[in-house]
């Protein structure tokens, strides 16, 4: 299977990444990749999120009745999923941003022309729980909370939203996933957004 072709945004950050490596070798560090595929990832990041959407479907129902018989504006719902992608990188971003040492030089933004996607990526290492918590904090903000509040508030507009949401963070959690089952005998590890895959570079550091 020939190698996918990079884009010119990844090409660029392929070879800072490389110099990166050569740096954290020095230090003592080696590298791992915990890579996804990106077909995979997408498939089984629908599966990961169907039980959180199932459960407040569920709720919902019982409550109030059935929210897909509602009636909703349309445009208003497409505007307001276009928003929520672009608010999920952003939210990725801050969290990224707030705890790596450069703050927002770090990160980058840009668009998959492909697939007419926005993203967001950090090109410096951290410890775990920030990274966990980078990868986790748009599906908390943009779809767990709509979800409690459409069921409080009885709004089948948030609930719907949420679960776009919660879909479009599958992936998220897998990279989470892949994170915790990852099991290291070293003494140090830092974690990064891979530059240019689906997935995680991790840096390991036996401090004997």
């Amino acid at each position: 299977m020939s190698e996918r072709k990079l884009t010119k945004a990844e090409e660029r950050r392929k070879r800072t990444f490389e110099l990166l490596e050569v740096q954290m070798q020095e230090k003592g560090y080696q590298k791992v990749e915990l890579k996804l595929d990106a077909l995979k990832a997408n498939l089984l990041g629908v599966a990961v999120a169907l039980p959180f959407i199932v459960i407040e479907i569920v709720i919902y129902v019982i409550l109030y009745g059935n929210p897909f018989m509602q009636n909703h504006n349309e445009l208003l719902f497409f505007v307001a999923m276009f928003v929520g992608i672009v608010v999920h990188e952003l939210i990725h971003g801050i969290t990224w941003a707030s705890f790596a040492e450069k703050g927002w030089k770090s990160i980058e933004f840009g668009i998959i022309w492909k697939y007419a996607t926005p993203y967001c990526t950090c090109n410096e290492p951290m410890k775990k729980r920030p990274m966990l918590l980078a990868a986790i904090m748009p599906t908390i903000v943009l779809g767990l909370l709509p979800a409690v509040s459409a069921i409080v508030f009885a709004q089948s507009f948030l609930l719907l939203f949420s679960i776009i949401m919660i879909i479009g963070g599958g992936g998220d959690m897998l990279i989470i996933g892949n994170i915790l089952k990852y099991h290291s005998k070293a003494g140090e590890l830092l974690y990064l957004d891979h530059p240019y895959e689906v997935g995680t570079i991790v840096f390991e550091k036996n401090n004997a």
